[in-house]
């Protein structure tokens, strides 16, 4: 392995540098408009292309997380059981697992407010816009 700086060792270097890339599998989910949302702060978070799966994971379940929610606010977190007992829908104990991994997700990859402080964040396009502004249009865009 040769340690010299040279043509080959840049390109490695700038290879390992360049952002994620979107997965083709998300562009049968709405998830793909959201890595399009969130791809200008890509740099900045300091993700790399080896950072594509996670940012995926973080956005399917996000998506899941929605379709859940979408659900509960159509049917309710309750139904009845054919023998007459209160259930609650399994729908609600989805959504509170998929929250926990966008949470957890989110934090790994910069997108959590306290994840954000500890990263410079200069030369970011949306996340010097309004936060909530963003958020919302990021929850919109689900919907």
């Amino acid at each position: 392995m040769d340690a010299r700086p040279g043509p080959q060792n840049q390109k490695k270097q700038t290879q390992r540098q360049e952002v994620p890339l979107k997965p083709d599998f998300l562009k049968d989910f709405r998830a793909a408009d959201q890595w399009d949302m969130i791809e200008t702060d890509f740099k900045s978070l300091g993700l790399r292309r080896q950072d594509s799966p996670t940012v995926a994971a973080y956005l399917m379940a996000y998506y899941r997380f929605i379709q859940a929610e979408k659900t509960i606010e159509e049917e309710g977190s309750t139904y009845t059981s054919p023998t007459g007992v209160i259930r609650q829908r399994p729908e609600v104990g989805i959504a509170q697992k998929y929250l926990q991994l966008v949470k957890q997700l989110g934090a790994e990859i910069g997108l959590s407010p306290a994840a954000r402080s500890r990263i410079d964040l200069k030369g970011s396009s949306t996340m010097e816009e309004d936060p909530g502004e963003s958020i919302e249009d990021f929850v919109r865009s689900f919907q």
